[in-house]
């Protein structure tokens, strides 16, 4: 599987649903970005304006799901609860996400995007990942964000965002 394929097309799909799911940006960092040969999996981060990925963020490690699938059909339940359509629908017509997500290369995270207004935003979504070095040393480090214009991701997070001193 090409794994710089399946991340555009990922972000080609978010691009596609970035008004009806409040998506303002989709970032790739980890080993992708930091070249190395073989990467074993997709890094991404969603940054948005959305309640149901809020809440899919504040379960990760707790959402009882054993795969990417679950994940899917788990988040395809939040996005109901707040009056979102389901992704399962748009996805189908992707079929390299499709087969990442069941390969489990794909690891996708969600920040709200009022991590960048204040302080005091930015430290309680720090909290929402378990390494505390996580913004600094990959995210401001290392993250492309997606430029539609160019179709690859070569927008420096650290160009767009703040990172608040801790």
């Amino acid at each position: 599987m090409d794994y710089h394929l399946v991340s555009r097309e990922f972000a080609e799909f978010c691009y596609s649903i970035k008004q009806a799911y409040d998506i303002n940006d989709t970032v790739l960092y980890g080993s992708m970005v930091m070249g190395k040969p073989h990467p074993n999996d997709i890094d991404l981060l969603l940054i948005h304006d959305n309640p149901a990925f809020r809440k899919m963020q504040s379960l990760r490690g707790h959402d009882k799901c054993n795969n990417n699938t679950e994940r899917v059909e788990l988040l395809d339940k939040l996005l109901a609860e707040n009056n979102y359509p389901p992704l399962k629908g748009q996805i189908s017509s992707w079929p390299n996400i499709i087969q990442a997500l069941s390969s489990e290369i794909l690891s996708i995270y969600f920040l709200g995007i009022d991590f960048s207004r204040d302080r005091e935003s930015f430290i309680k979504a720090k909290s929402l990942f378990p390494d505390p070095t996580f913004f600094k040393n990959h995210l401001f480090k290392y993250g492309l964000i997606w430029n539609p214009k160019s179709k690859d991701y070569d927008i420096p997070m650290a160009s767009r965002y703040t990172l608040f001193d801790e």
